[in-house]
């Protein structure tokens, strides 16, 4: 998200992910480290033994971006700095394809994917590996809701920001 980097190492295992090691970075955390935040991420990729090749994911990062454009150049220099070598720079939806593709298949079957944050969701519809459709959008989620119905409260703001945002899914049926 726009306030957090979070470092995963996860490997594909029997149909599912297995997660060996993670680390968050969130906005307190930028600015504690504001001066050297390369410096940062290379202490924690040694000290939690992440490997030195890595797929970022950047909620950031509009669709037809490329990896040579300014603003992927900029979400991944502190990166490069601390040592990582980036293999792909993918948006959300496009991650959600490549979890996909990991799990076991039912072949013809379409199947939406979901990612949250704080700050938004993606969805990816993937069949047979492949992404028919991907969006991500911006949602309002209040970590500080309190009383008895918070948790109801926010899965109904979710479903009011889904449901529209569904509408786009614009696949001929033929491809489902």
């Amino acid at each position: 998200g726009s306030d957090s980097c979070v470092l995963v190492c996860a490997r594909p295992r029997e149909g599912r992910a297995e997660v060996s090691s993670f680390h968050v970075m969130e906005r307190s955390d930028w600015s504690a480290h504001a001066g050297n935040i390369a410096a940062e991420l290379r202490a924690q990729r040694r000290s939690k033994r992440f490997p030195r090749q890595a797929r970022v994911v950047a909620w950031a990062l509009a669709e037809s971006a490329r990896r040579s454009d300014p603003a992927v150049q900029s979400l991944i220099e502190p990166l490069l700095a601390a040592g990582f070598r980036i293999q792909h720079v993918l948006t959300p939806p496009e991650a959600l394809a490549e979890v996909a593709r990991t799990r076991p298949k039912d072949p013809g079957t379409a199947v939406a994917w979901m990612a949250l944050n704080a700050q938004g969701a993606a969805i990816a519809i993937v069949r047979d590996g492949s992404l028919l459709f991907g969006r991500t959008f911006a949602w309002k989620y209040s970590v500080d809701a309190v009383g008895p119905r918070a948790e109801m409260l926010q899965r109904y703001s979710l479903v009011s920001h889904l449901a529209p945002e569904l509408r786009h899914v614009e696949i001929d049926s033929n491809q489902l």
